[in-house]
């Protein structure tokens, strides 16, 4: 959350910012949007906690990896997850589309597509 991005096409933040607070992962989102080229494209895959039922196996499958198996690890804070609302607002502010493809039926991990 600490690096100097370089301005770029494209962004790919792909199952990682439910393990920083809610307030880093807004402003990794915001500095990626900020470093956006003009036609560029931020890409995000996380858990939606907007999905209810299905972010229980979210949760689960998380579980599994932090506190059984322990190949991911988690922060004091434990894990945080925003809501596919919190997306499309962050888009909207920032002038730019978003479209969410969902391929799962288990668990609440979305992909959104931001375009500038």
């Amino acid at each position: 959350t600490q690096y100097q991005l370089p301005k770029s096409d494209v962004f790919l933040i792909s199952d990682m910012l439910h393990y920083i607070s809610k307030h880093a992962q807004k402003k990794l989102i915001q500095h990626c949007i900020d470093q956006l080229q003009l036609g560029g494209t931020i890409i995000i895959r996380d858990g939606d906690s907007d999905l209810k039922k299905r972010h229980e196996g979210t949760r689960w499958t998380e579980t599994f990896s932090t506190q059984i198996f322990g190949f991911n690890k988690i922060n004091a804070e434990g894990l945080s997850y925003l809501s596919g609302k919190d997306i499309e607002n962050i888009a909207q502010v920032n002038n730019l589309t978003v479209e969410r493809i969902d391929l799962t039926q288990k668990t609440s991990n979305i992909i959104y597509i931001m375009r500038k």
